[in-house]
């Protein structure tokens, strides 16, 4: 899967940390909205016609919003327990990100909650390799990636050897293939998730699966360019009509409950019947399937809501 040219920036940010400067001149990153301000917001955003003049960061720029221009990832992204640390970064306590670039994602919308609750925020991903227990088809090379199972293997060892307080799983479930021209089933994919979550969990790590996005159908920074005054053609719809495209949601909320961990639902906050690519004045993905750091940022109280039972029970 190609990476985001935010993604490929990394290699000259440097490692470790929160950016002491907003690189490339953008903004800082927004404080996260109450619960009552993103259903606003969503419900309306497919009644956006044109893209604001307000937009938070511009069109142009939007290649840049991605977390990498926030936080310093290594360009080797962040393979071990000590590669990525955000947050509170001398707290014993910690809260790790586990899975794919979708794990990358959320790190501006769980960096406030953990500075606020005074935890170490742990990122441990690897781009393409999802939490899941499956192997993966490559397309591009037609081969098994089955050094995401040996990545995930060692990351799982040294998780149950670090016993974070919480560990939050997150995955891209859209266009994952098991085999040449076959998308994984609910089934494969929740038996894959289960046993991860089977394998990590304990009385003292805490576990919460973080619900995939809705894939979308164009890439929207071009379409947005193409159509300024007529933005919802680069709408998608919620559920994504194709299979391909179509997330593992309904398997994944499966697993959690099956495993009796807690299921974080996040397409409320972005989607309703149709995901709109601009919500208030503010672009929501920055390619097909990833949040933009703006949008992540902005959801961070909605998280730590929906978090907080899981976060007060250590």
């Amino acid at each position: 899967m190609k990476r985001s040219l935010s993604i490929a920036i990394a290699a000259s940010l440097g490692s470790f940390g929160l950016l002491s400067g907003v690189a490339h001149g953008l903004a800082p990153l927004p404080t996260g909205a109450s619960a009552a301000r993103v259903a606003q917001l969503v419900a309306a955003s497919h009644k956006i016609t044109a893209i604001p003049k307000n937009l938070v960061v511009p069109l142009q720029d939007i290649d840049y919003d991605g977390v990498s221009s926030y936080f310093k990832v290594p360009p080797s992204q962040c393979l071990t327990m000590t590669s990525c640390v955000y947050g509170s970064t001398t707290a014993k306590r910690s809260i790790v990100l586990f899975g794919d670039s979708h794990a990358l994602m959320w790190v501006p919308a769980v960096n406030p909650i953990a500075i606020k609750d005074k935890y170490k925020l742990v990122l441990l991903y690897q781009n393409d390799c999802s939490a899941a227990s499956v192997t993966f088809w490559d397309t591009i090379t037609g081969t098994y990636m089955t050094a995401c199972n040996s990545w995930r293997a060692s990351s799982i060892a040294a998780l149950k050897s670090a016993r974070p307080s919480v560990v939050l799983l997150a995955s891209l479930t859209s266009l994952r293939y098991s085999a040449p021209g076959k998308v994984f089933t609910s089934a494969q994919w929740r038996t894959g998730l289960e046993t991860t979550i089977s394998k990590l969990k304990s009385k003292s790590t805490k576990m919460a699966v973080l619900g995939d996005l809705n894939m979308m159908s164009v890439p929207p920074p071009p379409c947005l360019a193409a159509n300024q005054k007529a933005i919802q053609k680069c709408a998608s719809a919620n559920p994504n009509p194709t299979k391909a495209d179509d997330n593992q949601n309904s398997a994944e909320e499966s697993a959690a409950k099956i495993e009796r961990v807690r299921y974080v639902n996040t397409l409320p906050w972005i989607c309703t019947k149709s995901c709109s690519p601009i919500v208030g004045n503010m672009m929501v993905y920055m390619d097909n399937w990833h949040l933009t750091a703006t949008y992540s940022a902005f959801l961070s109280k909605v998280m730590a809501t929906d978090l907080a039972p899981l976060l007060k029970r250590i």
